[in-house]
């Protein structure tokens, strides 16, 4: 069958499932970098993203801990270079020693959804089902009232 698939230019299920998994782990790991608003050539604003080796070790919650932001530095083209921006992590409230840095891989706005359908963006792009204490909570207090 994977003689056939390749003979008519498809890929065999398990190649397209690593794909997607490593498109998925790409999707949950990057971050967008911007120029600032106020660059003059703001109308040539590209996206860039960029993977930060500490930073994308850090877990998602529905009600983070804390917020990354980033510095931007001039693009130097062509190149992949550590100094080309940098992310910083802020604490978004007190927070007890030992607590964990969490922070949100969706937009904004996620934060402000209902369980299921952070779950199911969180699911389609990042490609797992959350299970953060506030997810974890709702969907107990659902159960208890669903007789």
């Amino acid at each position: 069958m994977a003689e056939r698939q390749a003979a008519m230019g498809e890929a065999p299920a398990e190649q397209l499932q690593t794909l997607k998994d490593v498109l998925l782990r790409w999707e949950a790991n990057r971050f967008v970098q911007q120029r600032p608003p106020n660059d003059a050539d703001d109308e040539l604003r590209e996206l860039r993203f960029a993977v930060f080796a500490q930073v994308s070790r850090l877990n998602h919650s529905c009600a983070p801990s804390a917020d990354v932001g980033y510095v931007f530095q001039p693009f130097q083209s062509g190149s992949a270079v550590p100094d080309d921006g940098k992310s910083v992590v802020r604490a978004m409230r007190d927070l007890d020693a030992g607590e964990a840095l969490e922070i949100n891989y969706g937009p904004p706005q996620l934060l402000e959804w209902p369980l299921a359908r952070r779950r199911e963006f969180l699911q389609a792009q990042n490609g797992f089902l959350c299970q953060c204490r506030r997810c974890r909570d709702e969907a107990n207090a659902q159960r208890r009232e669903d007789p």
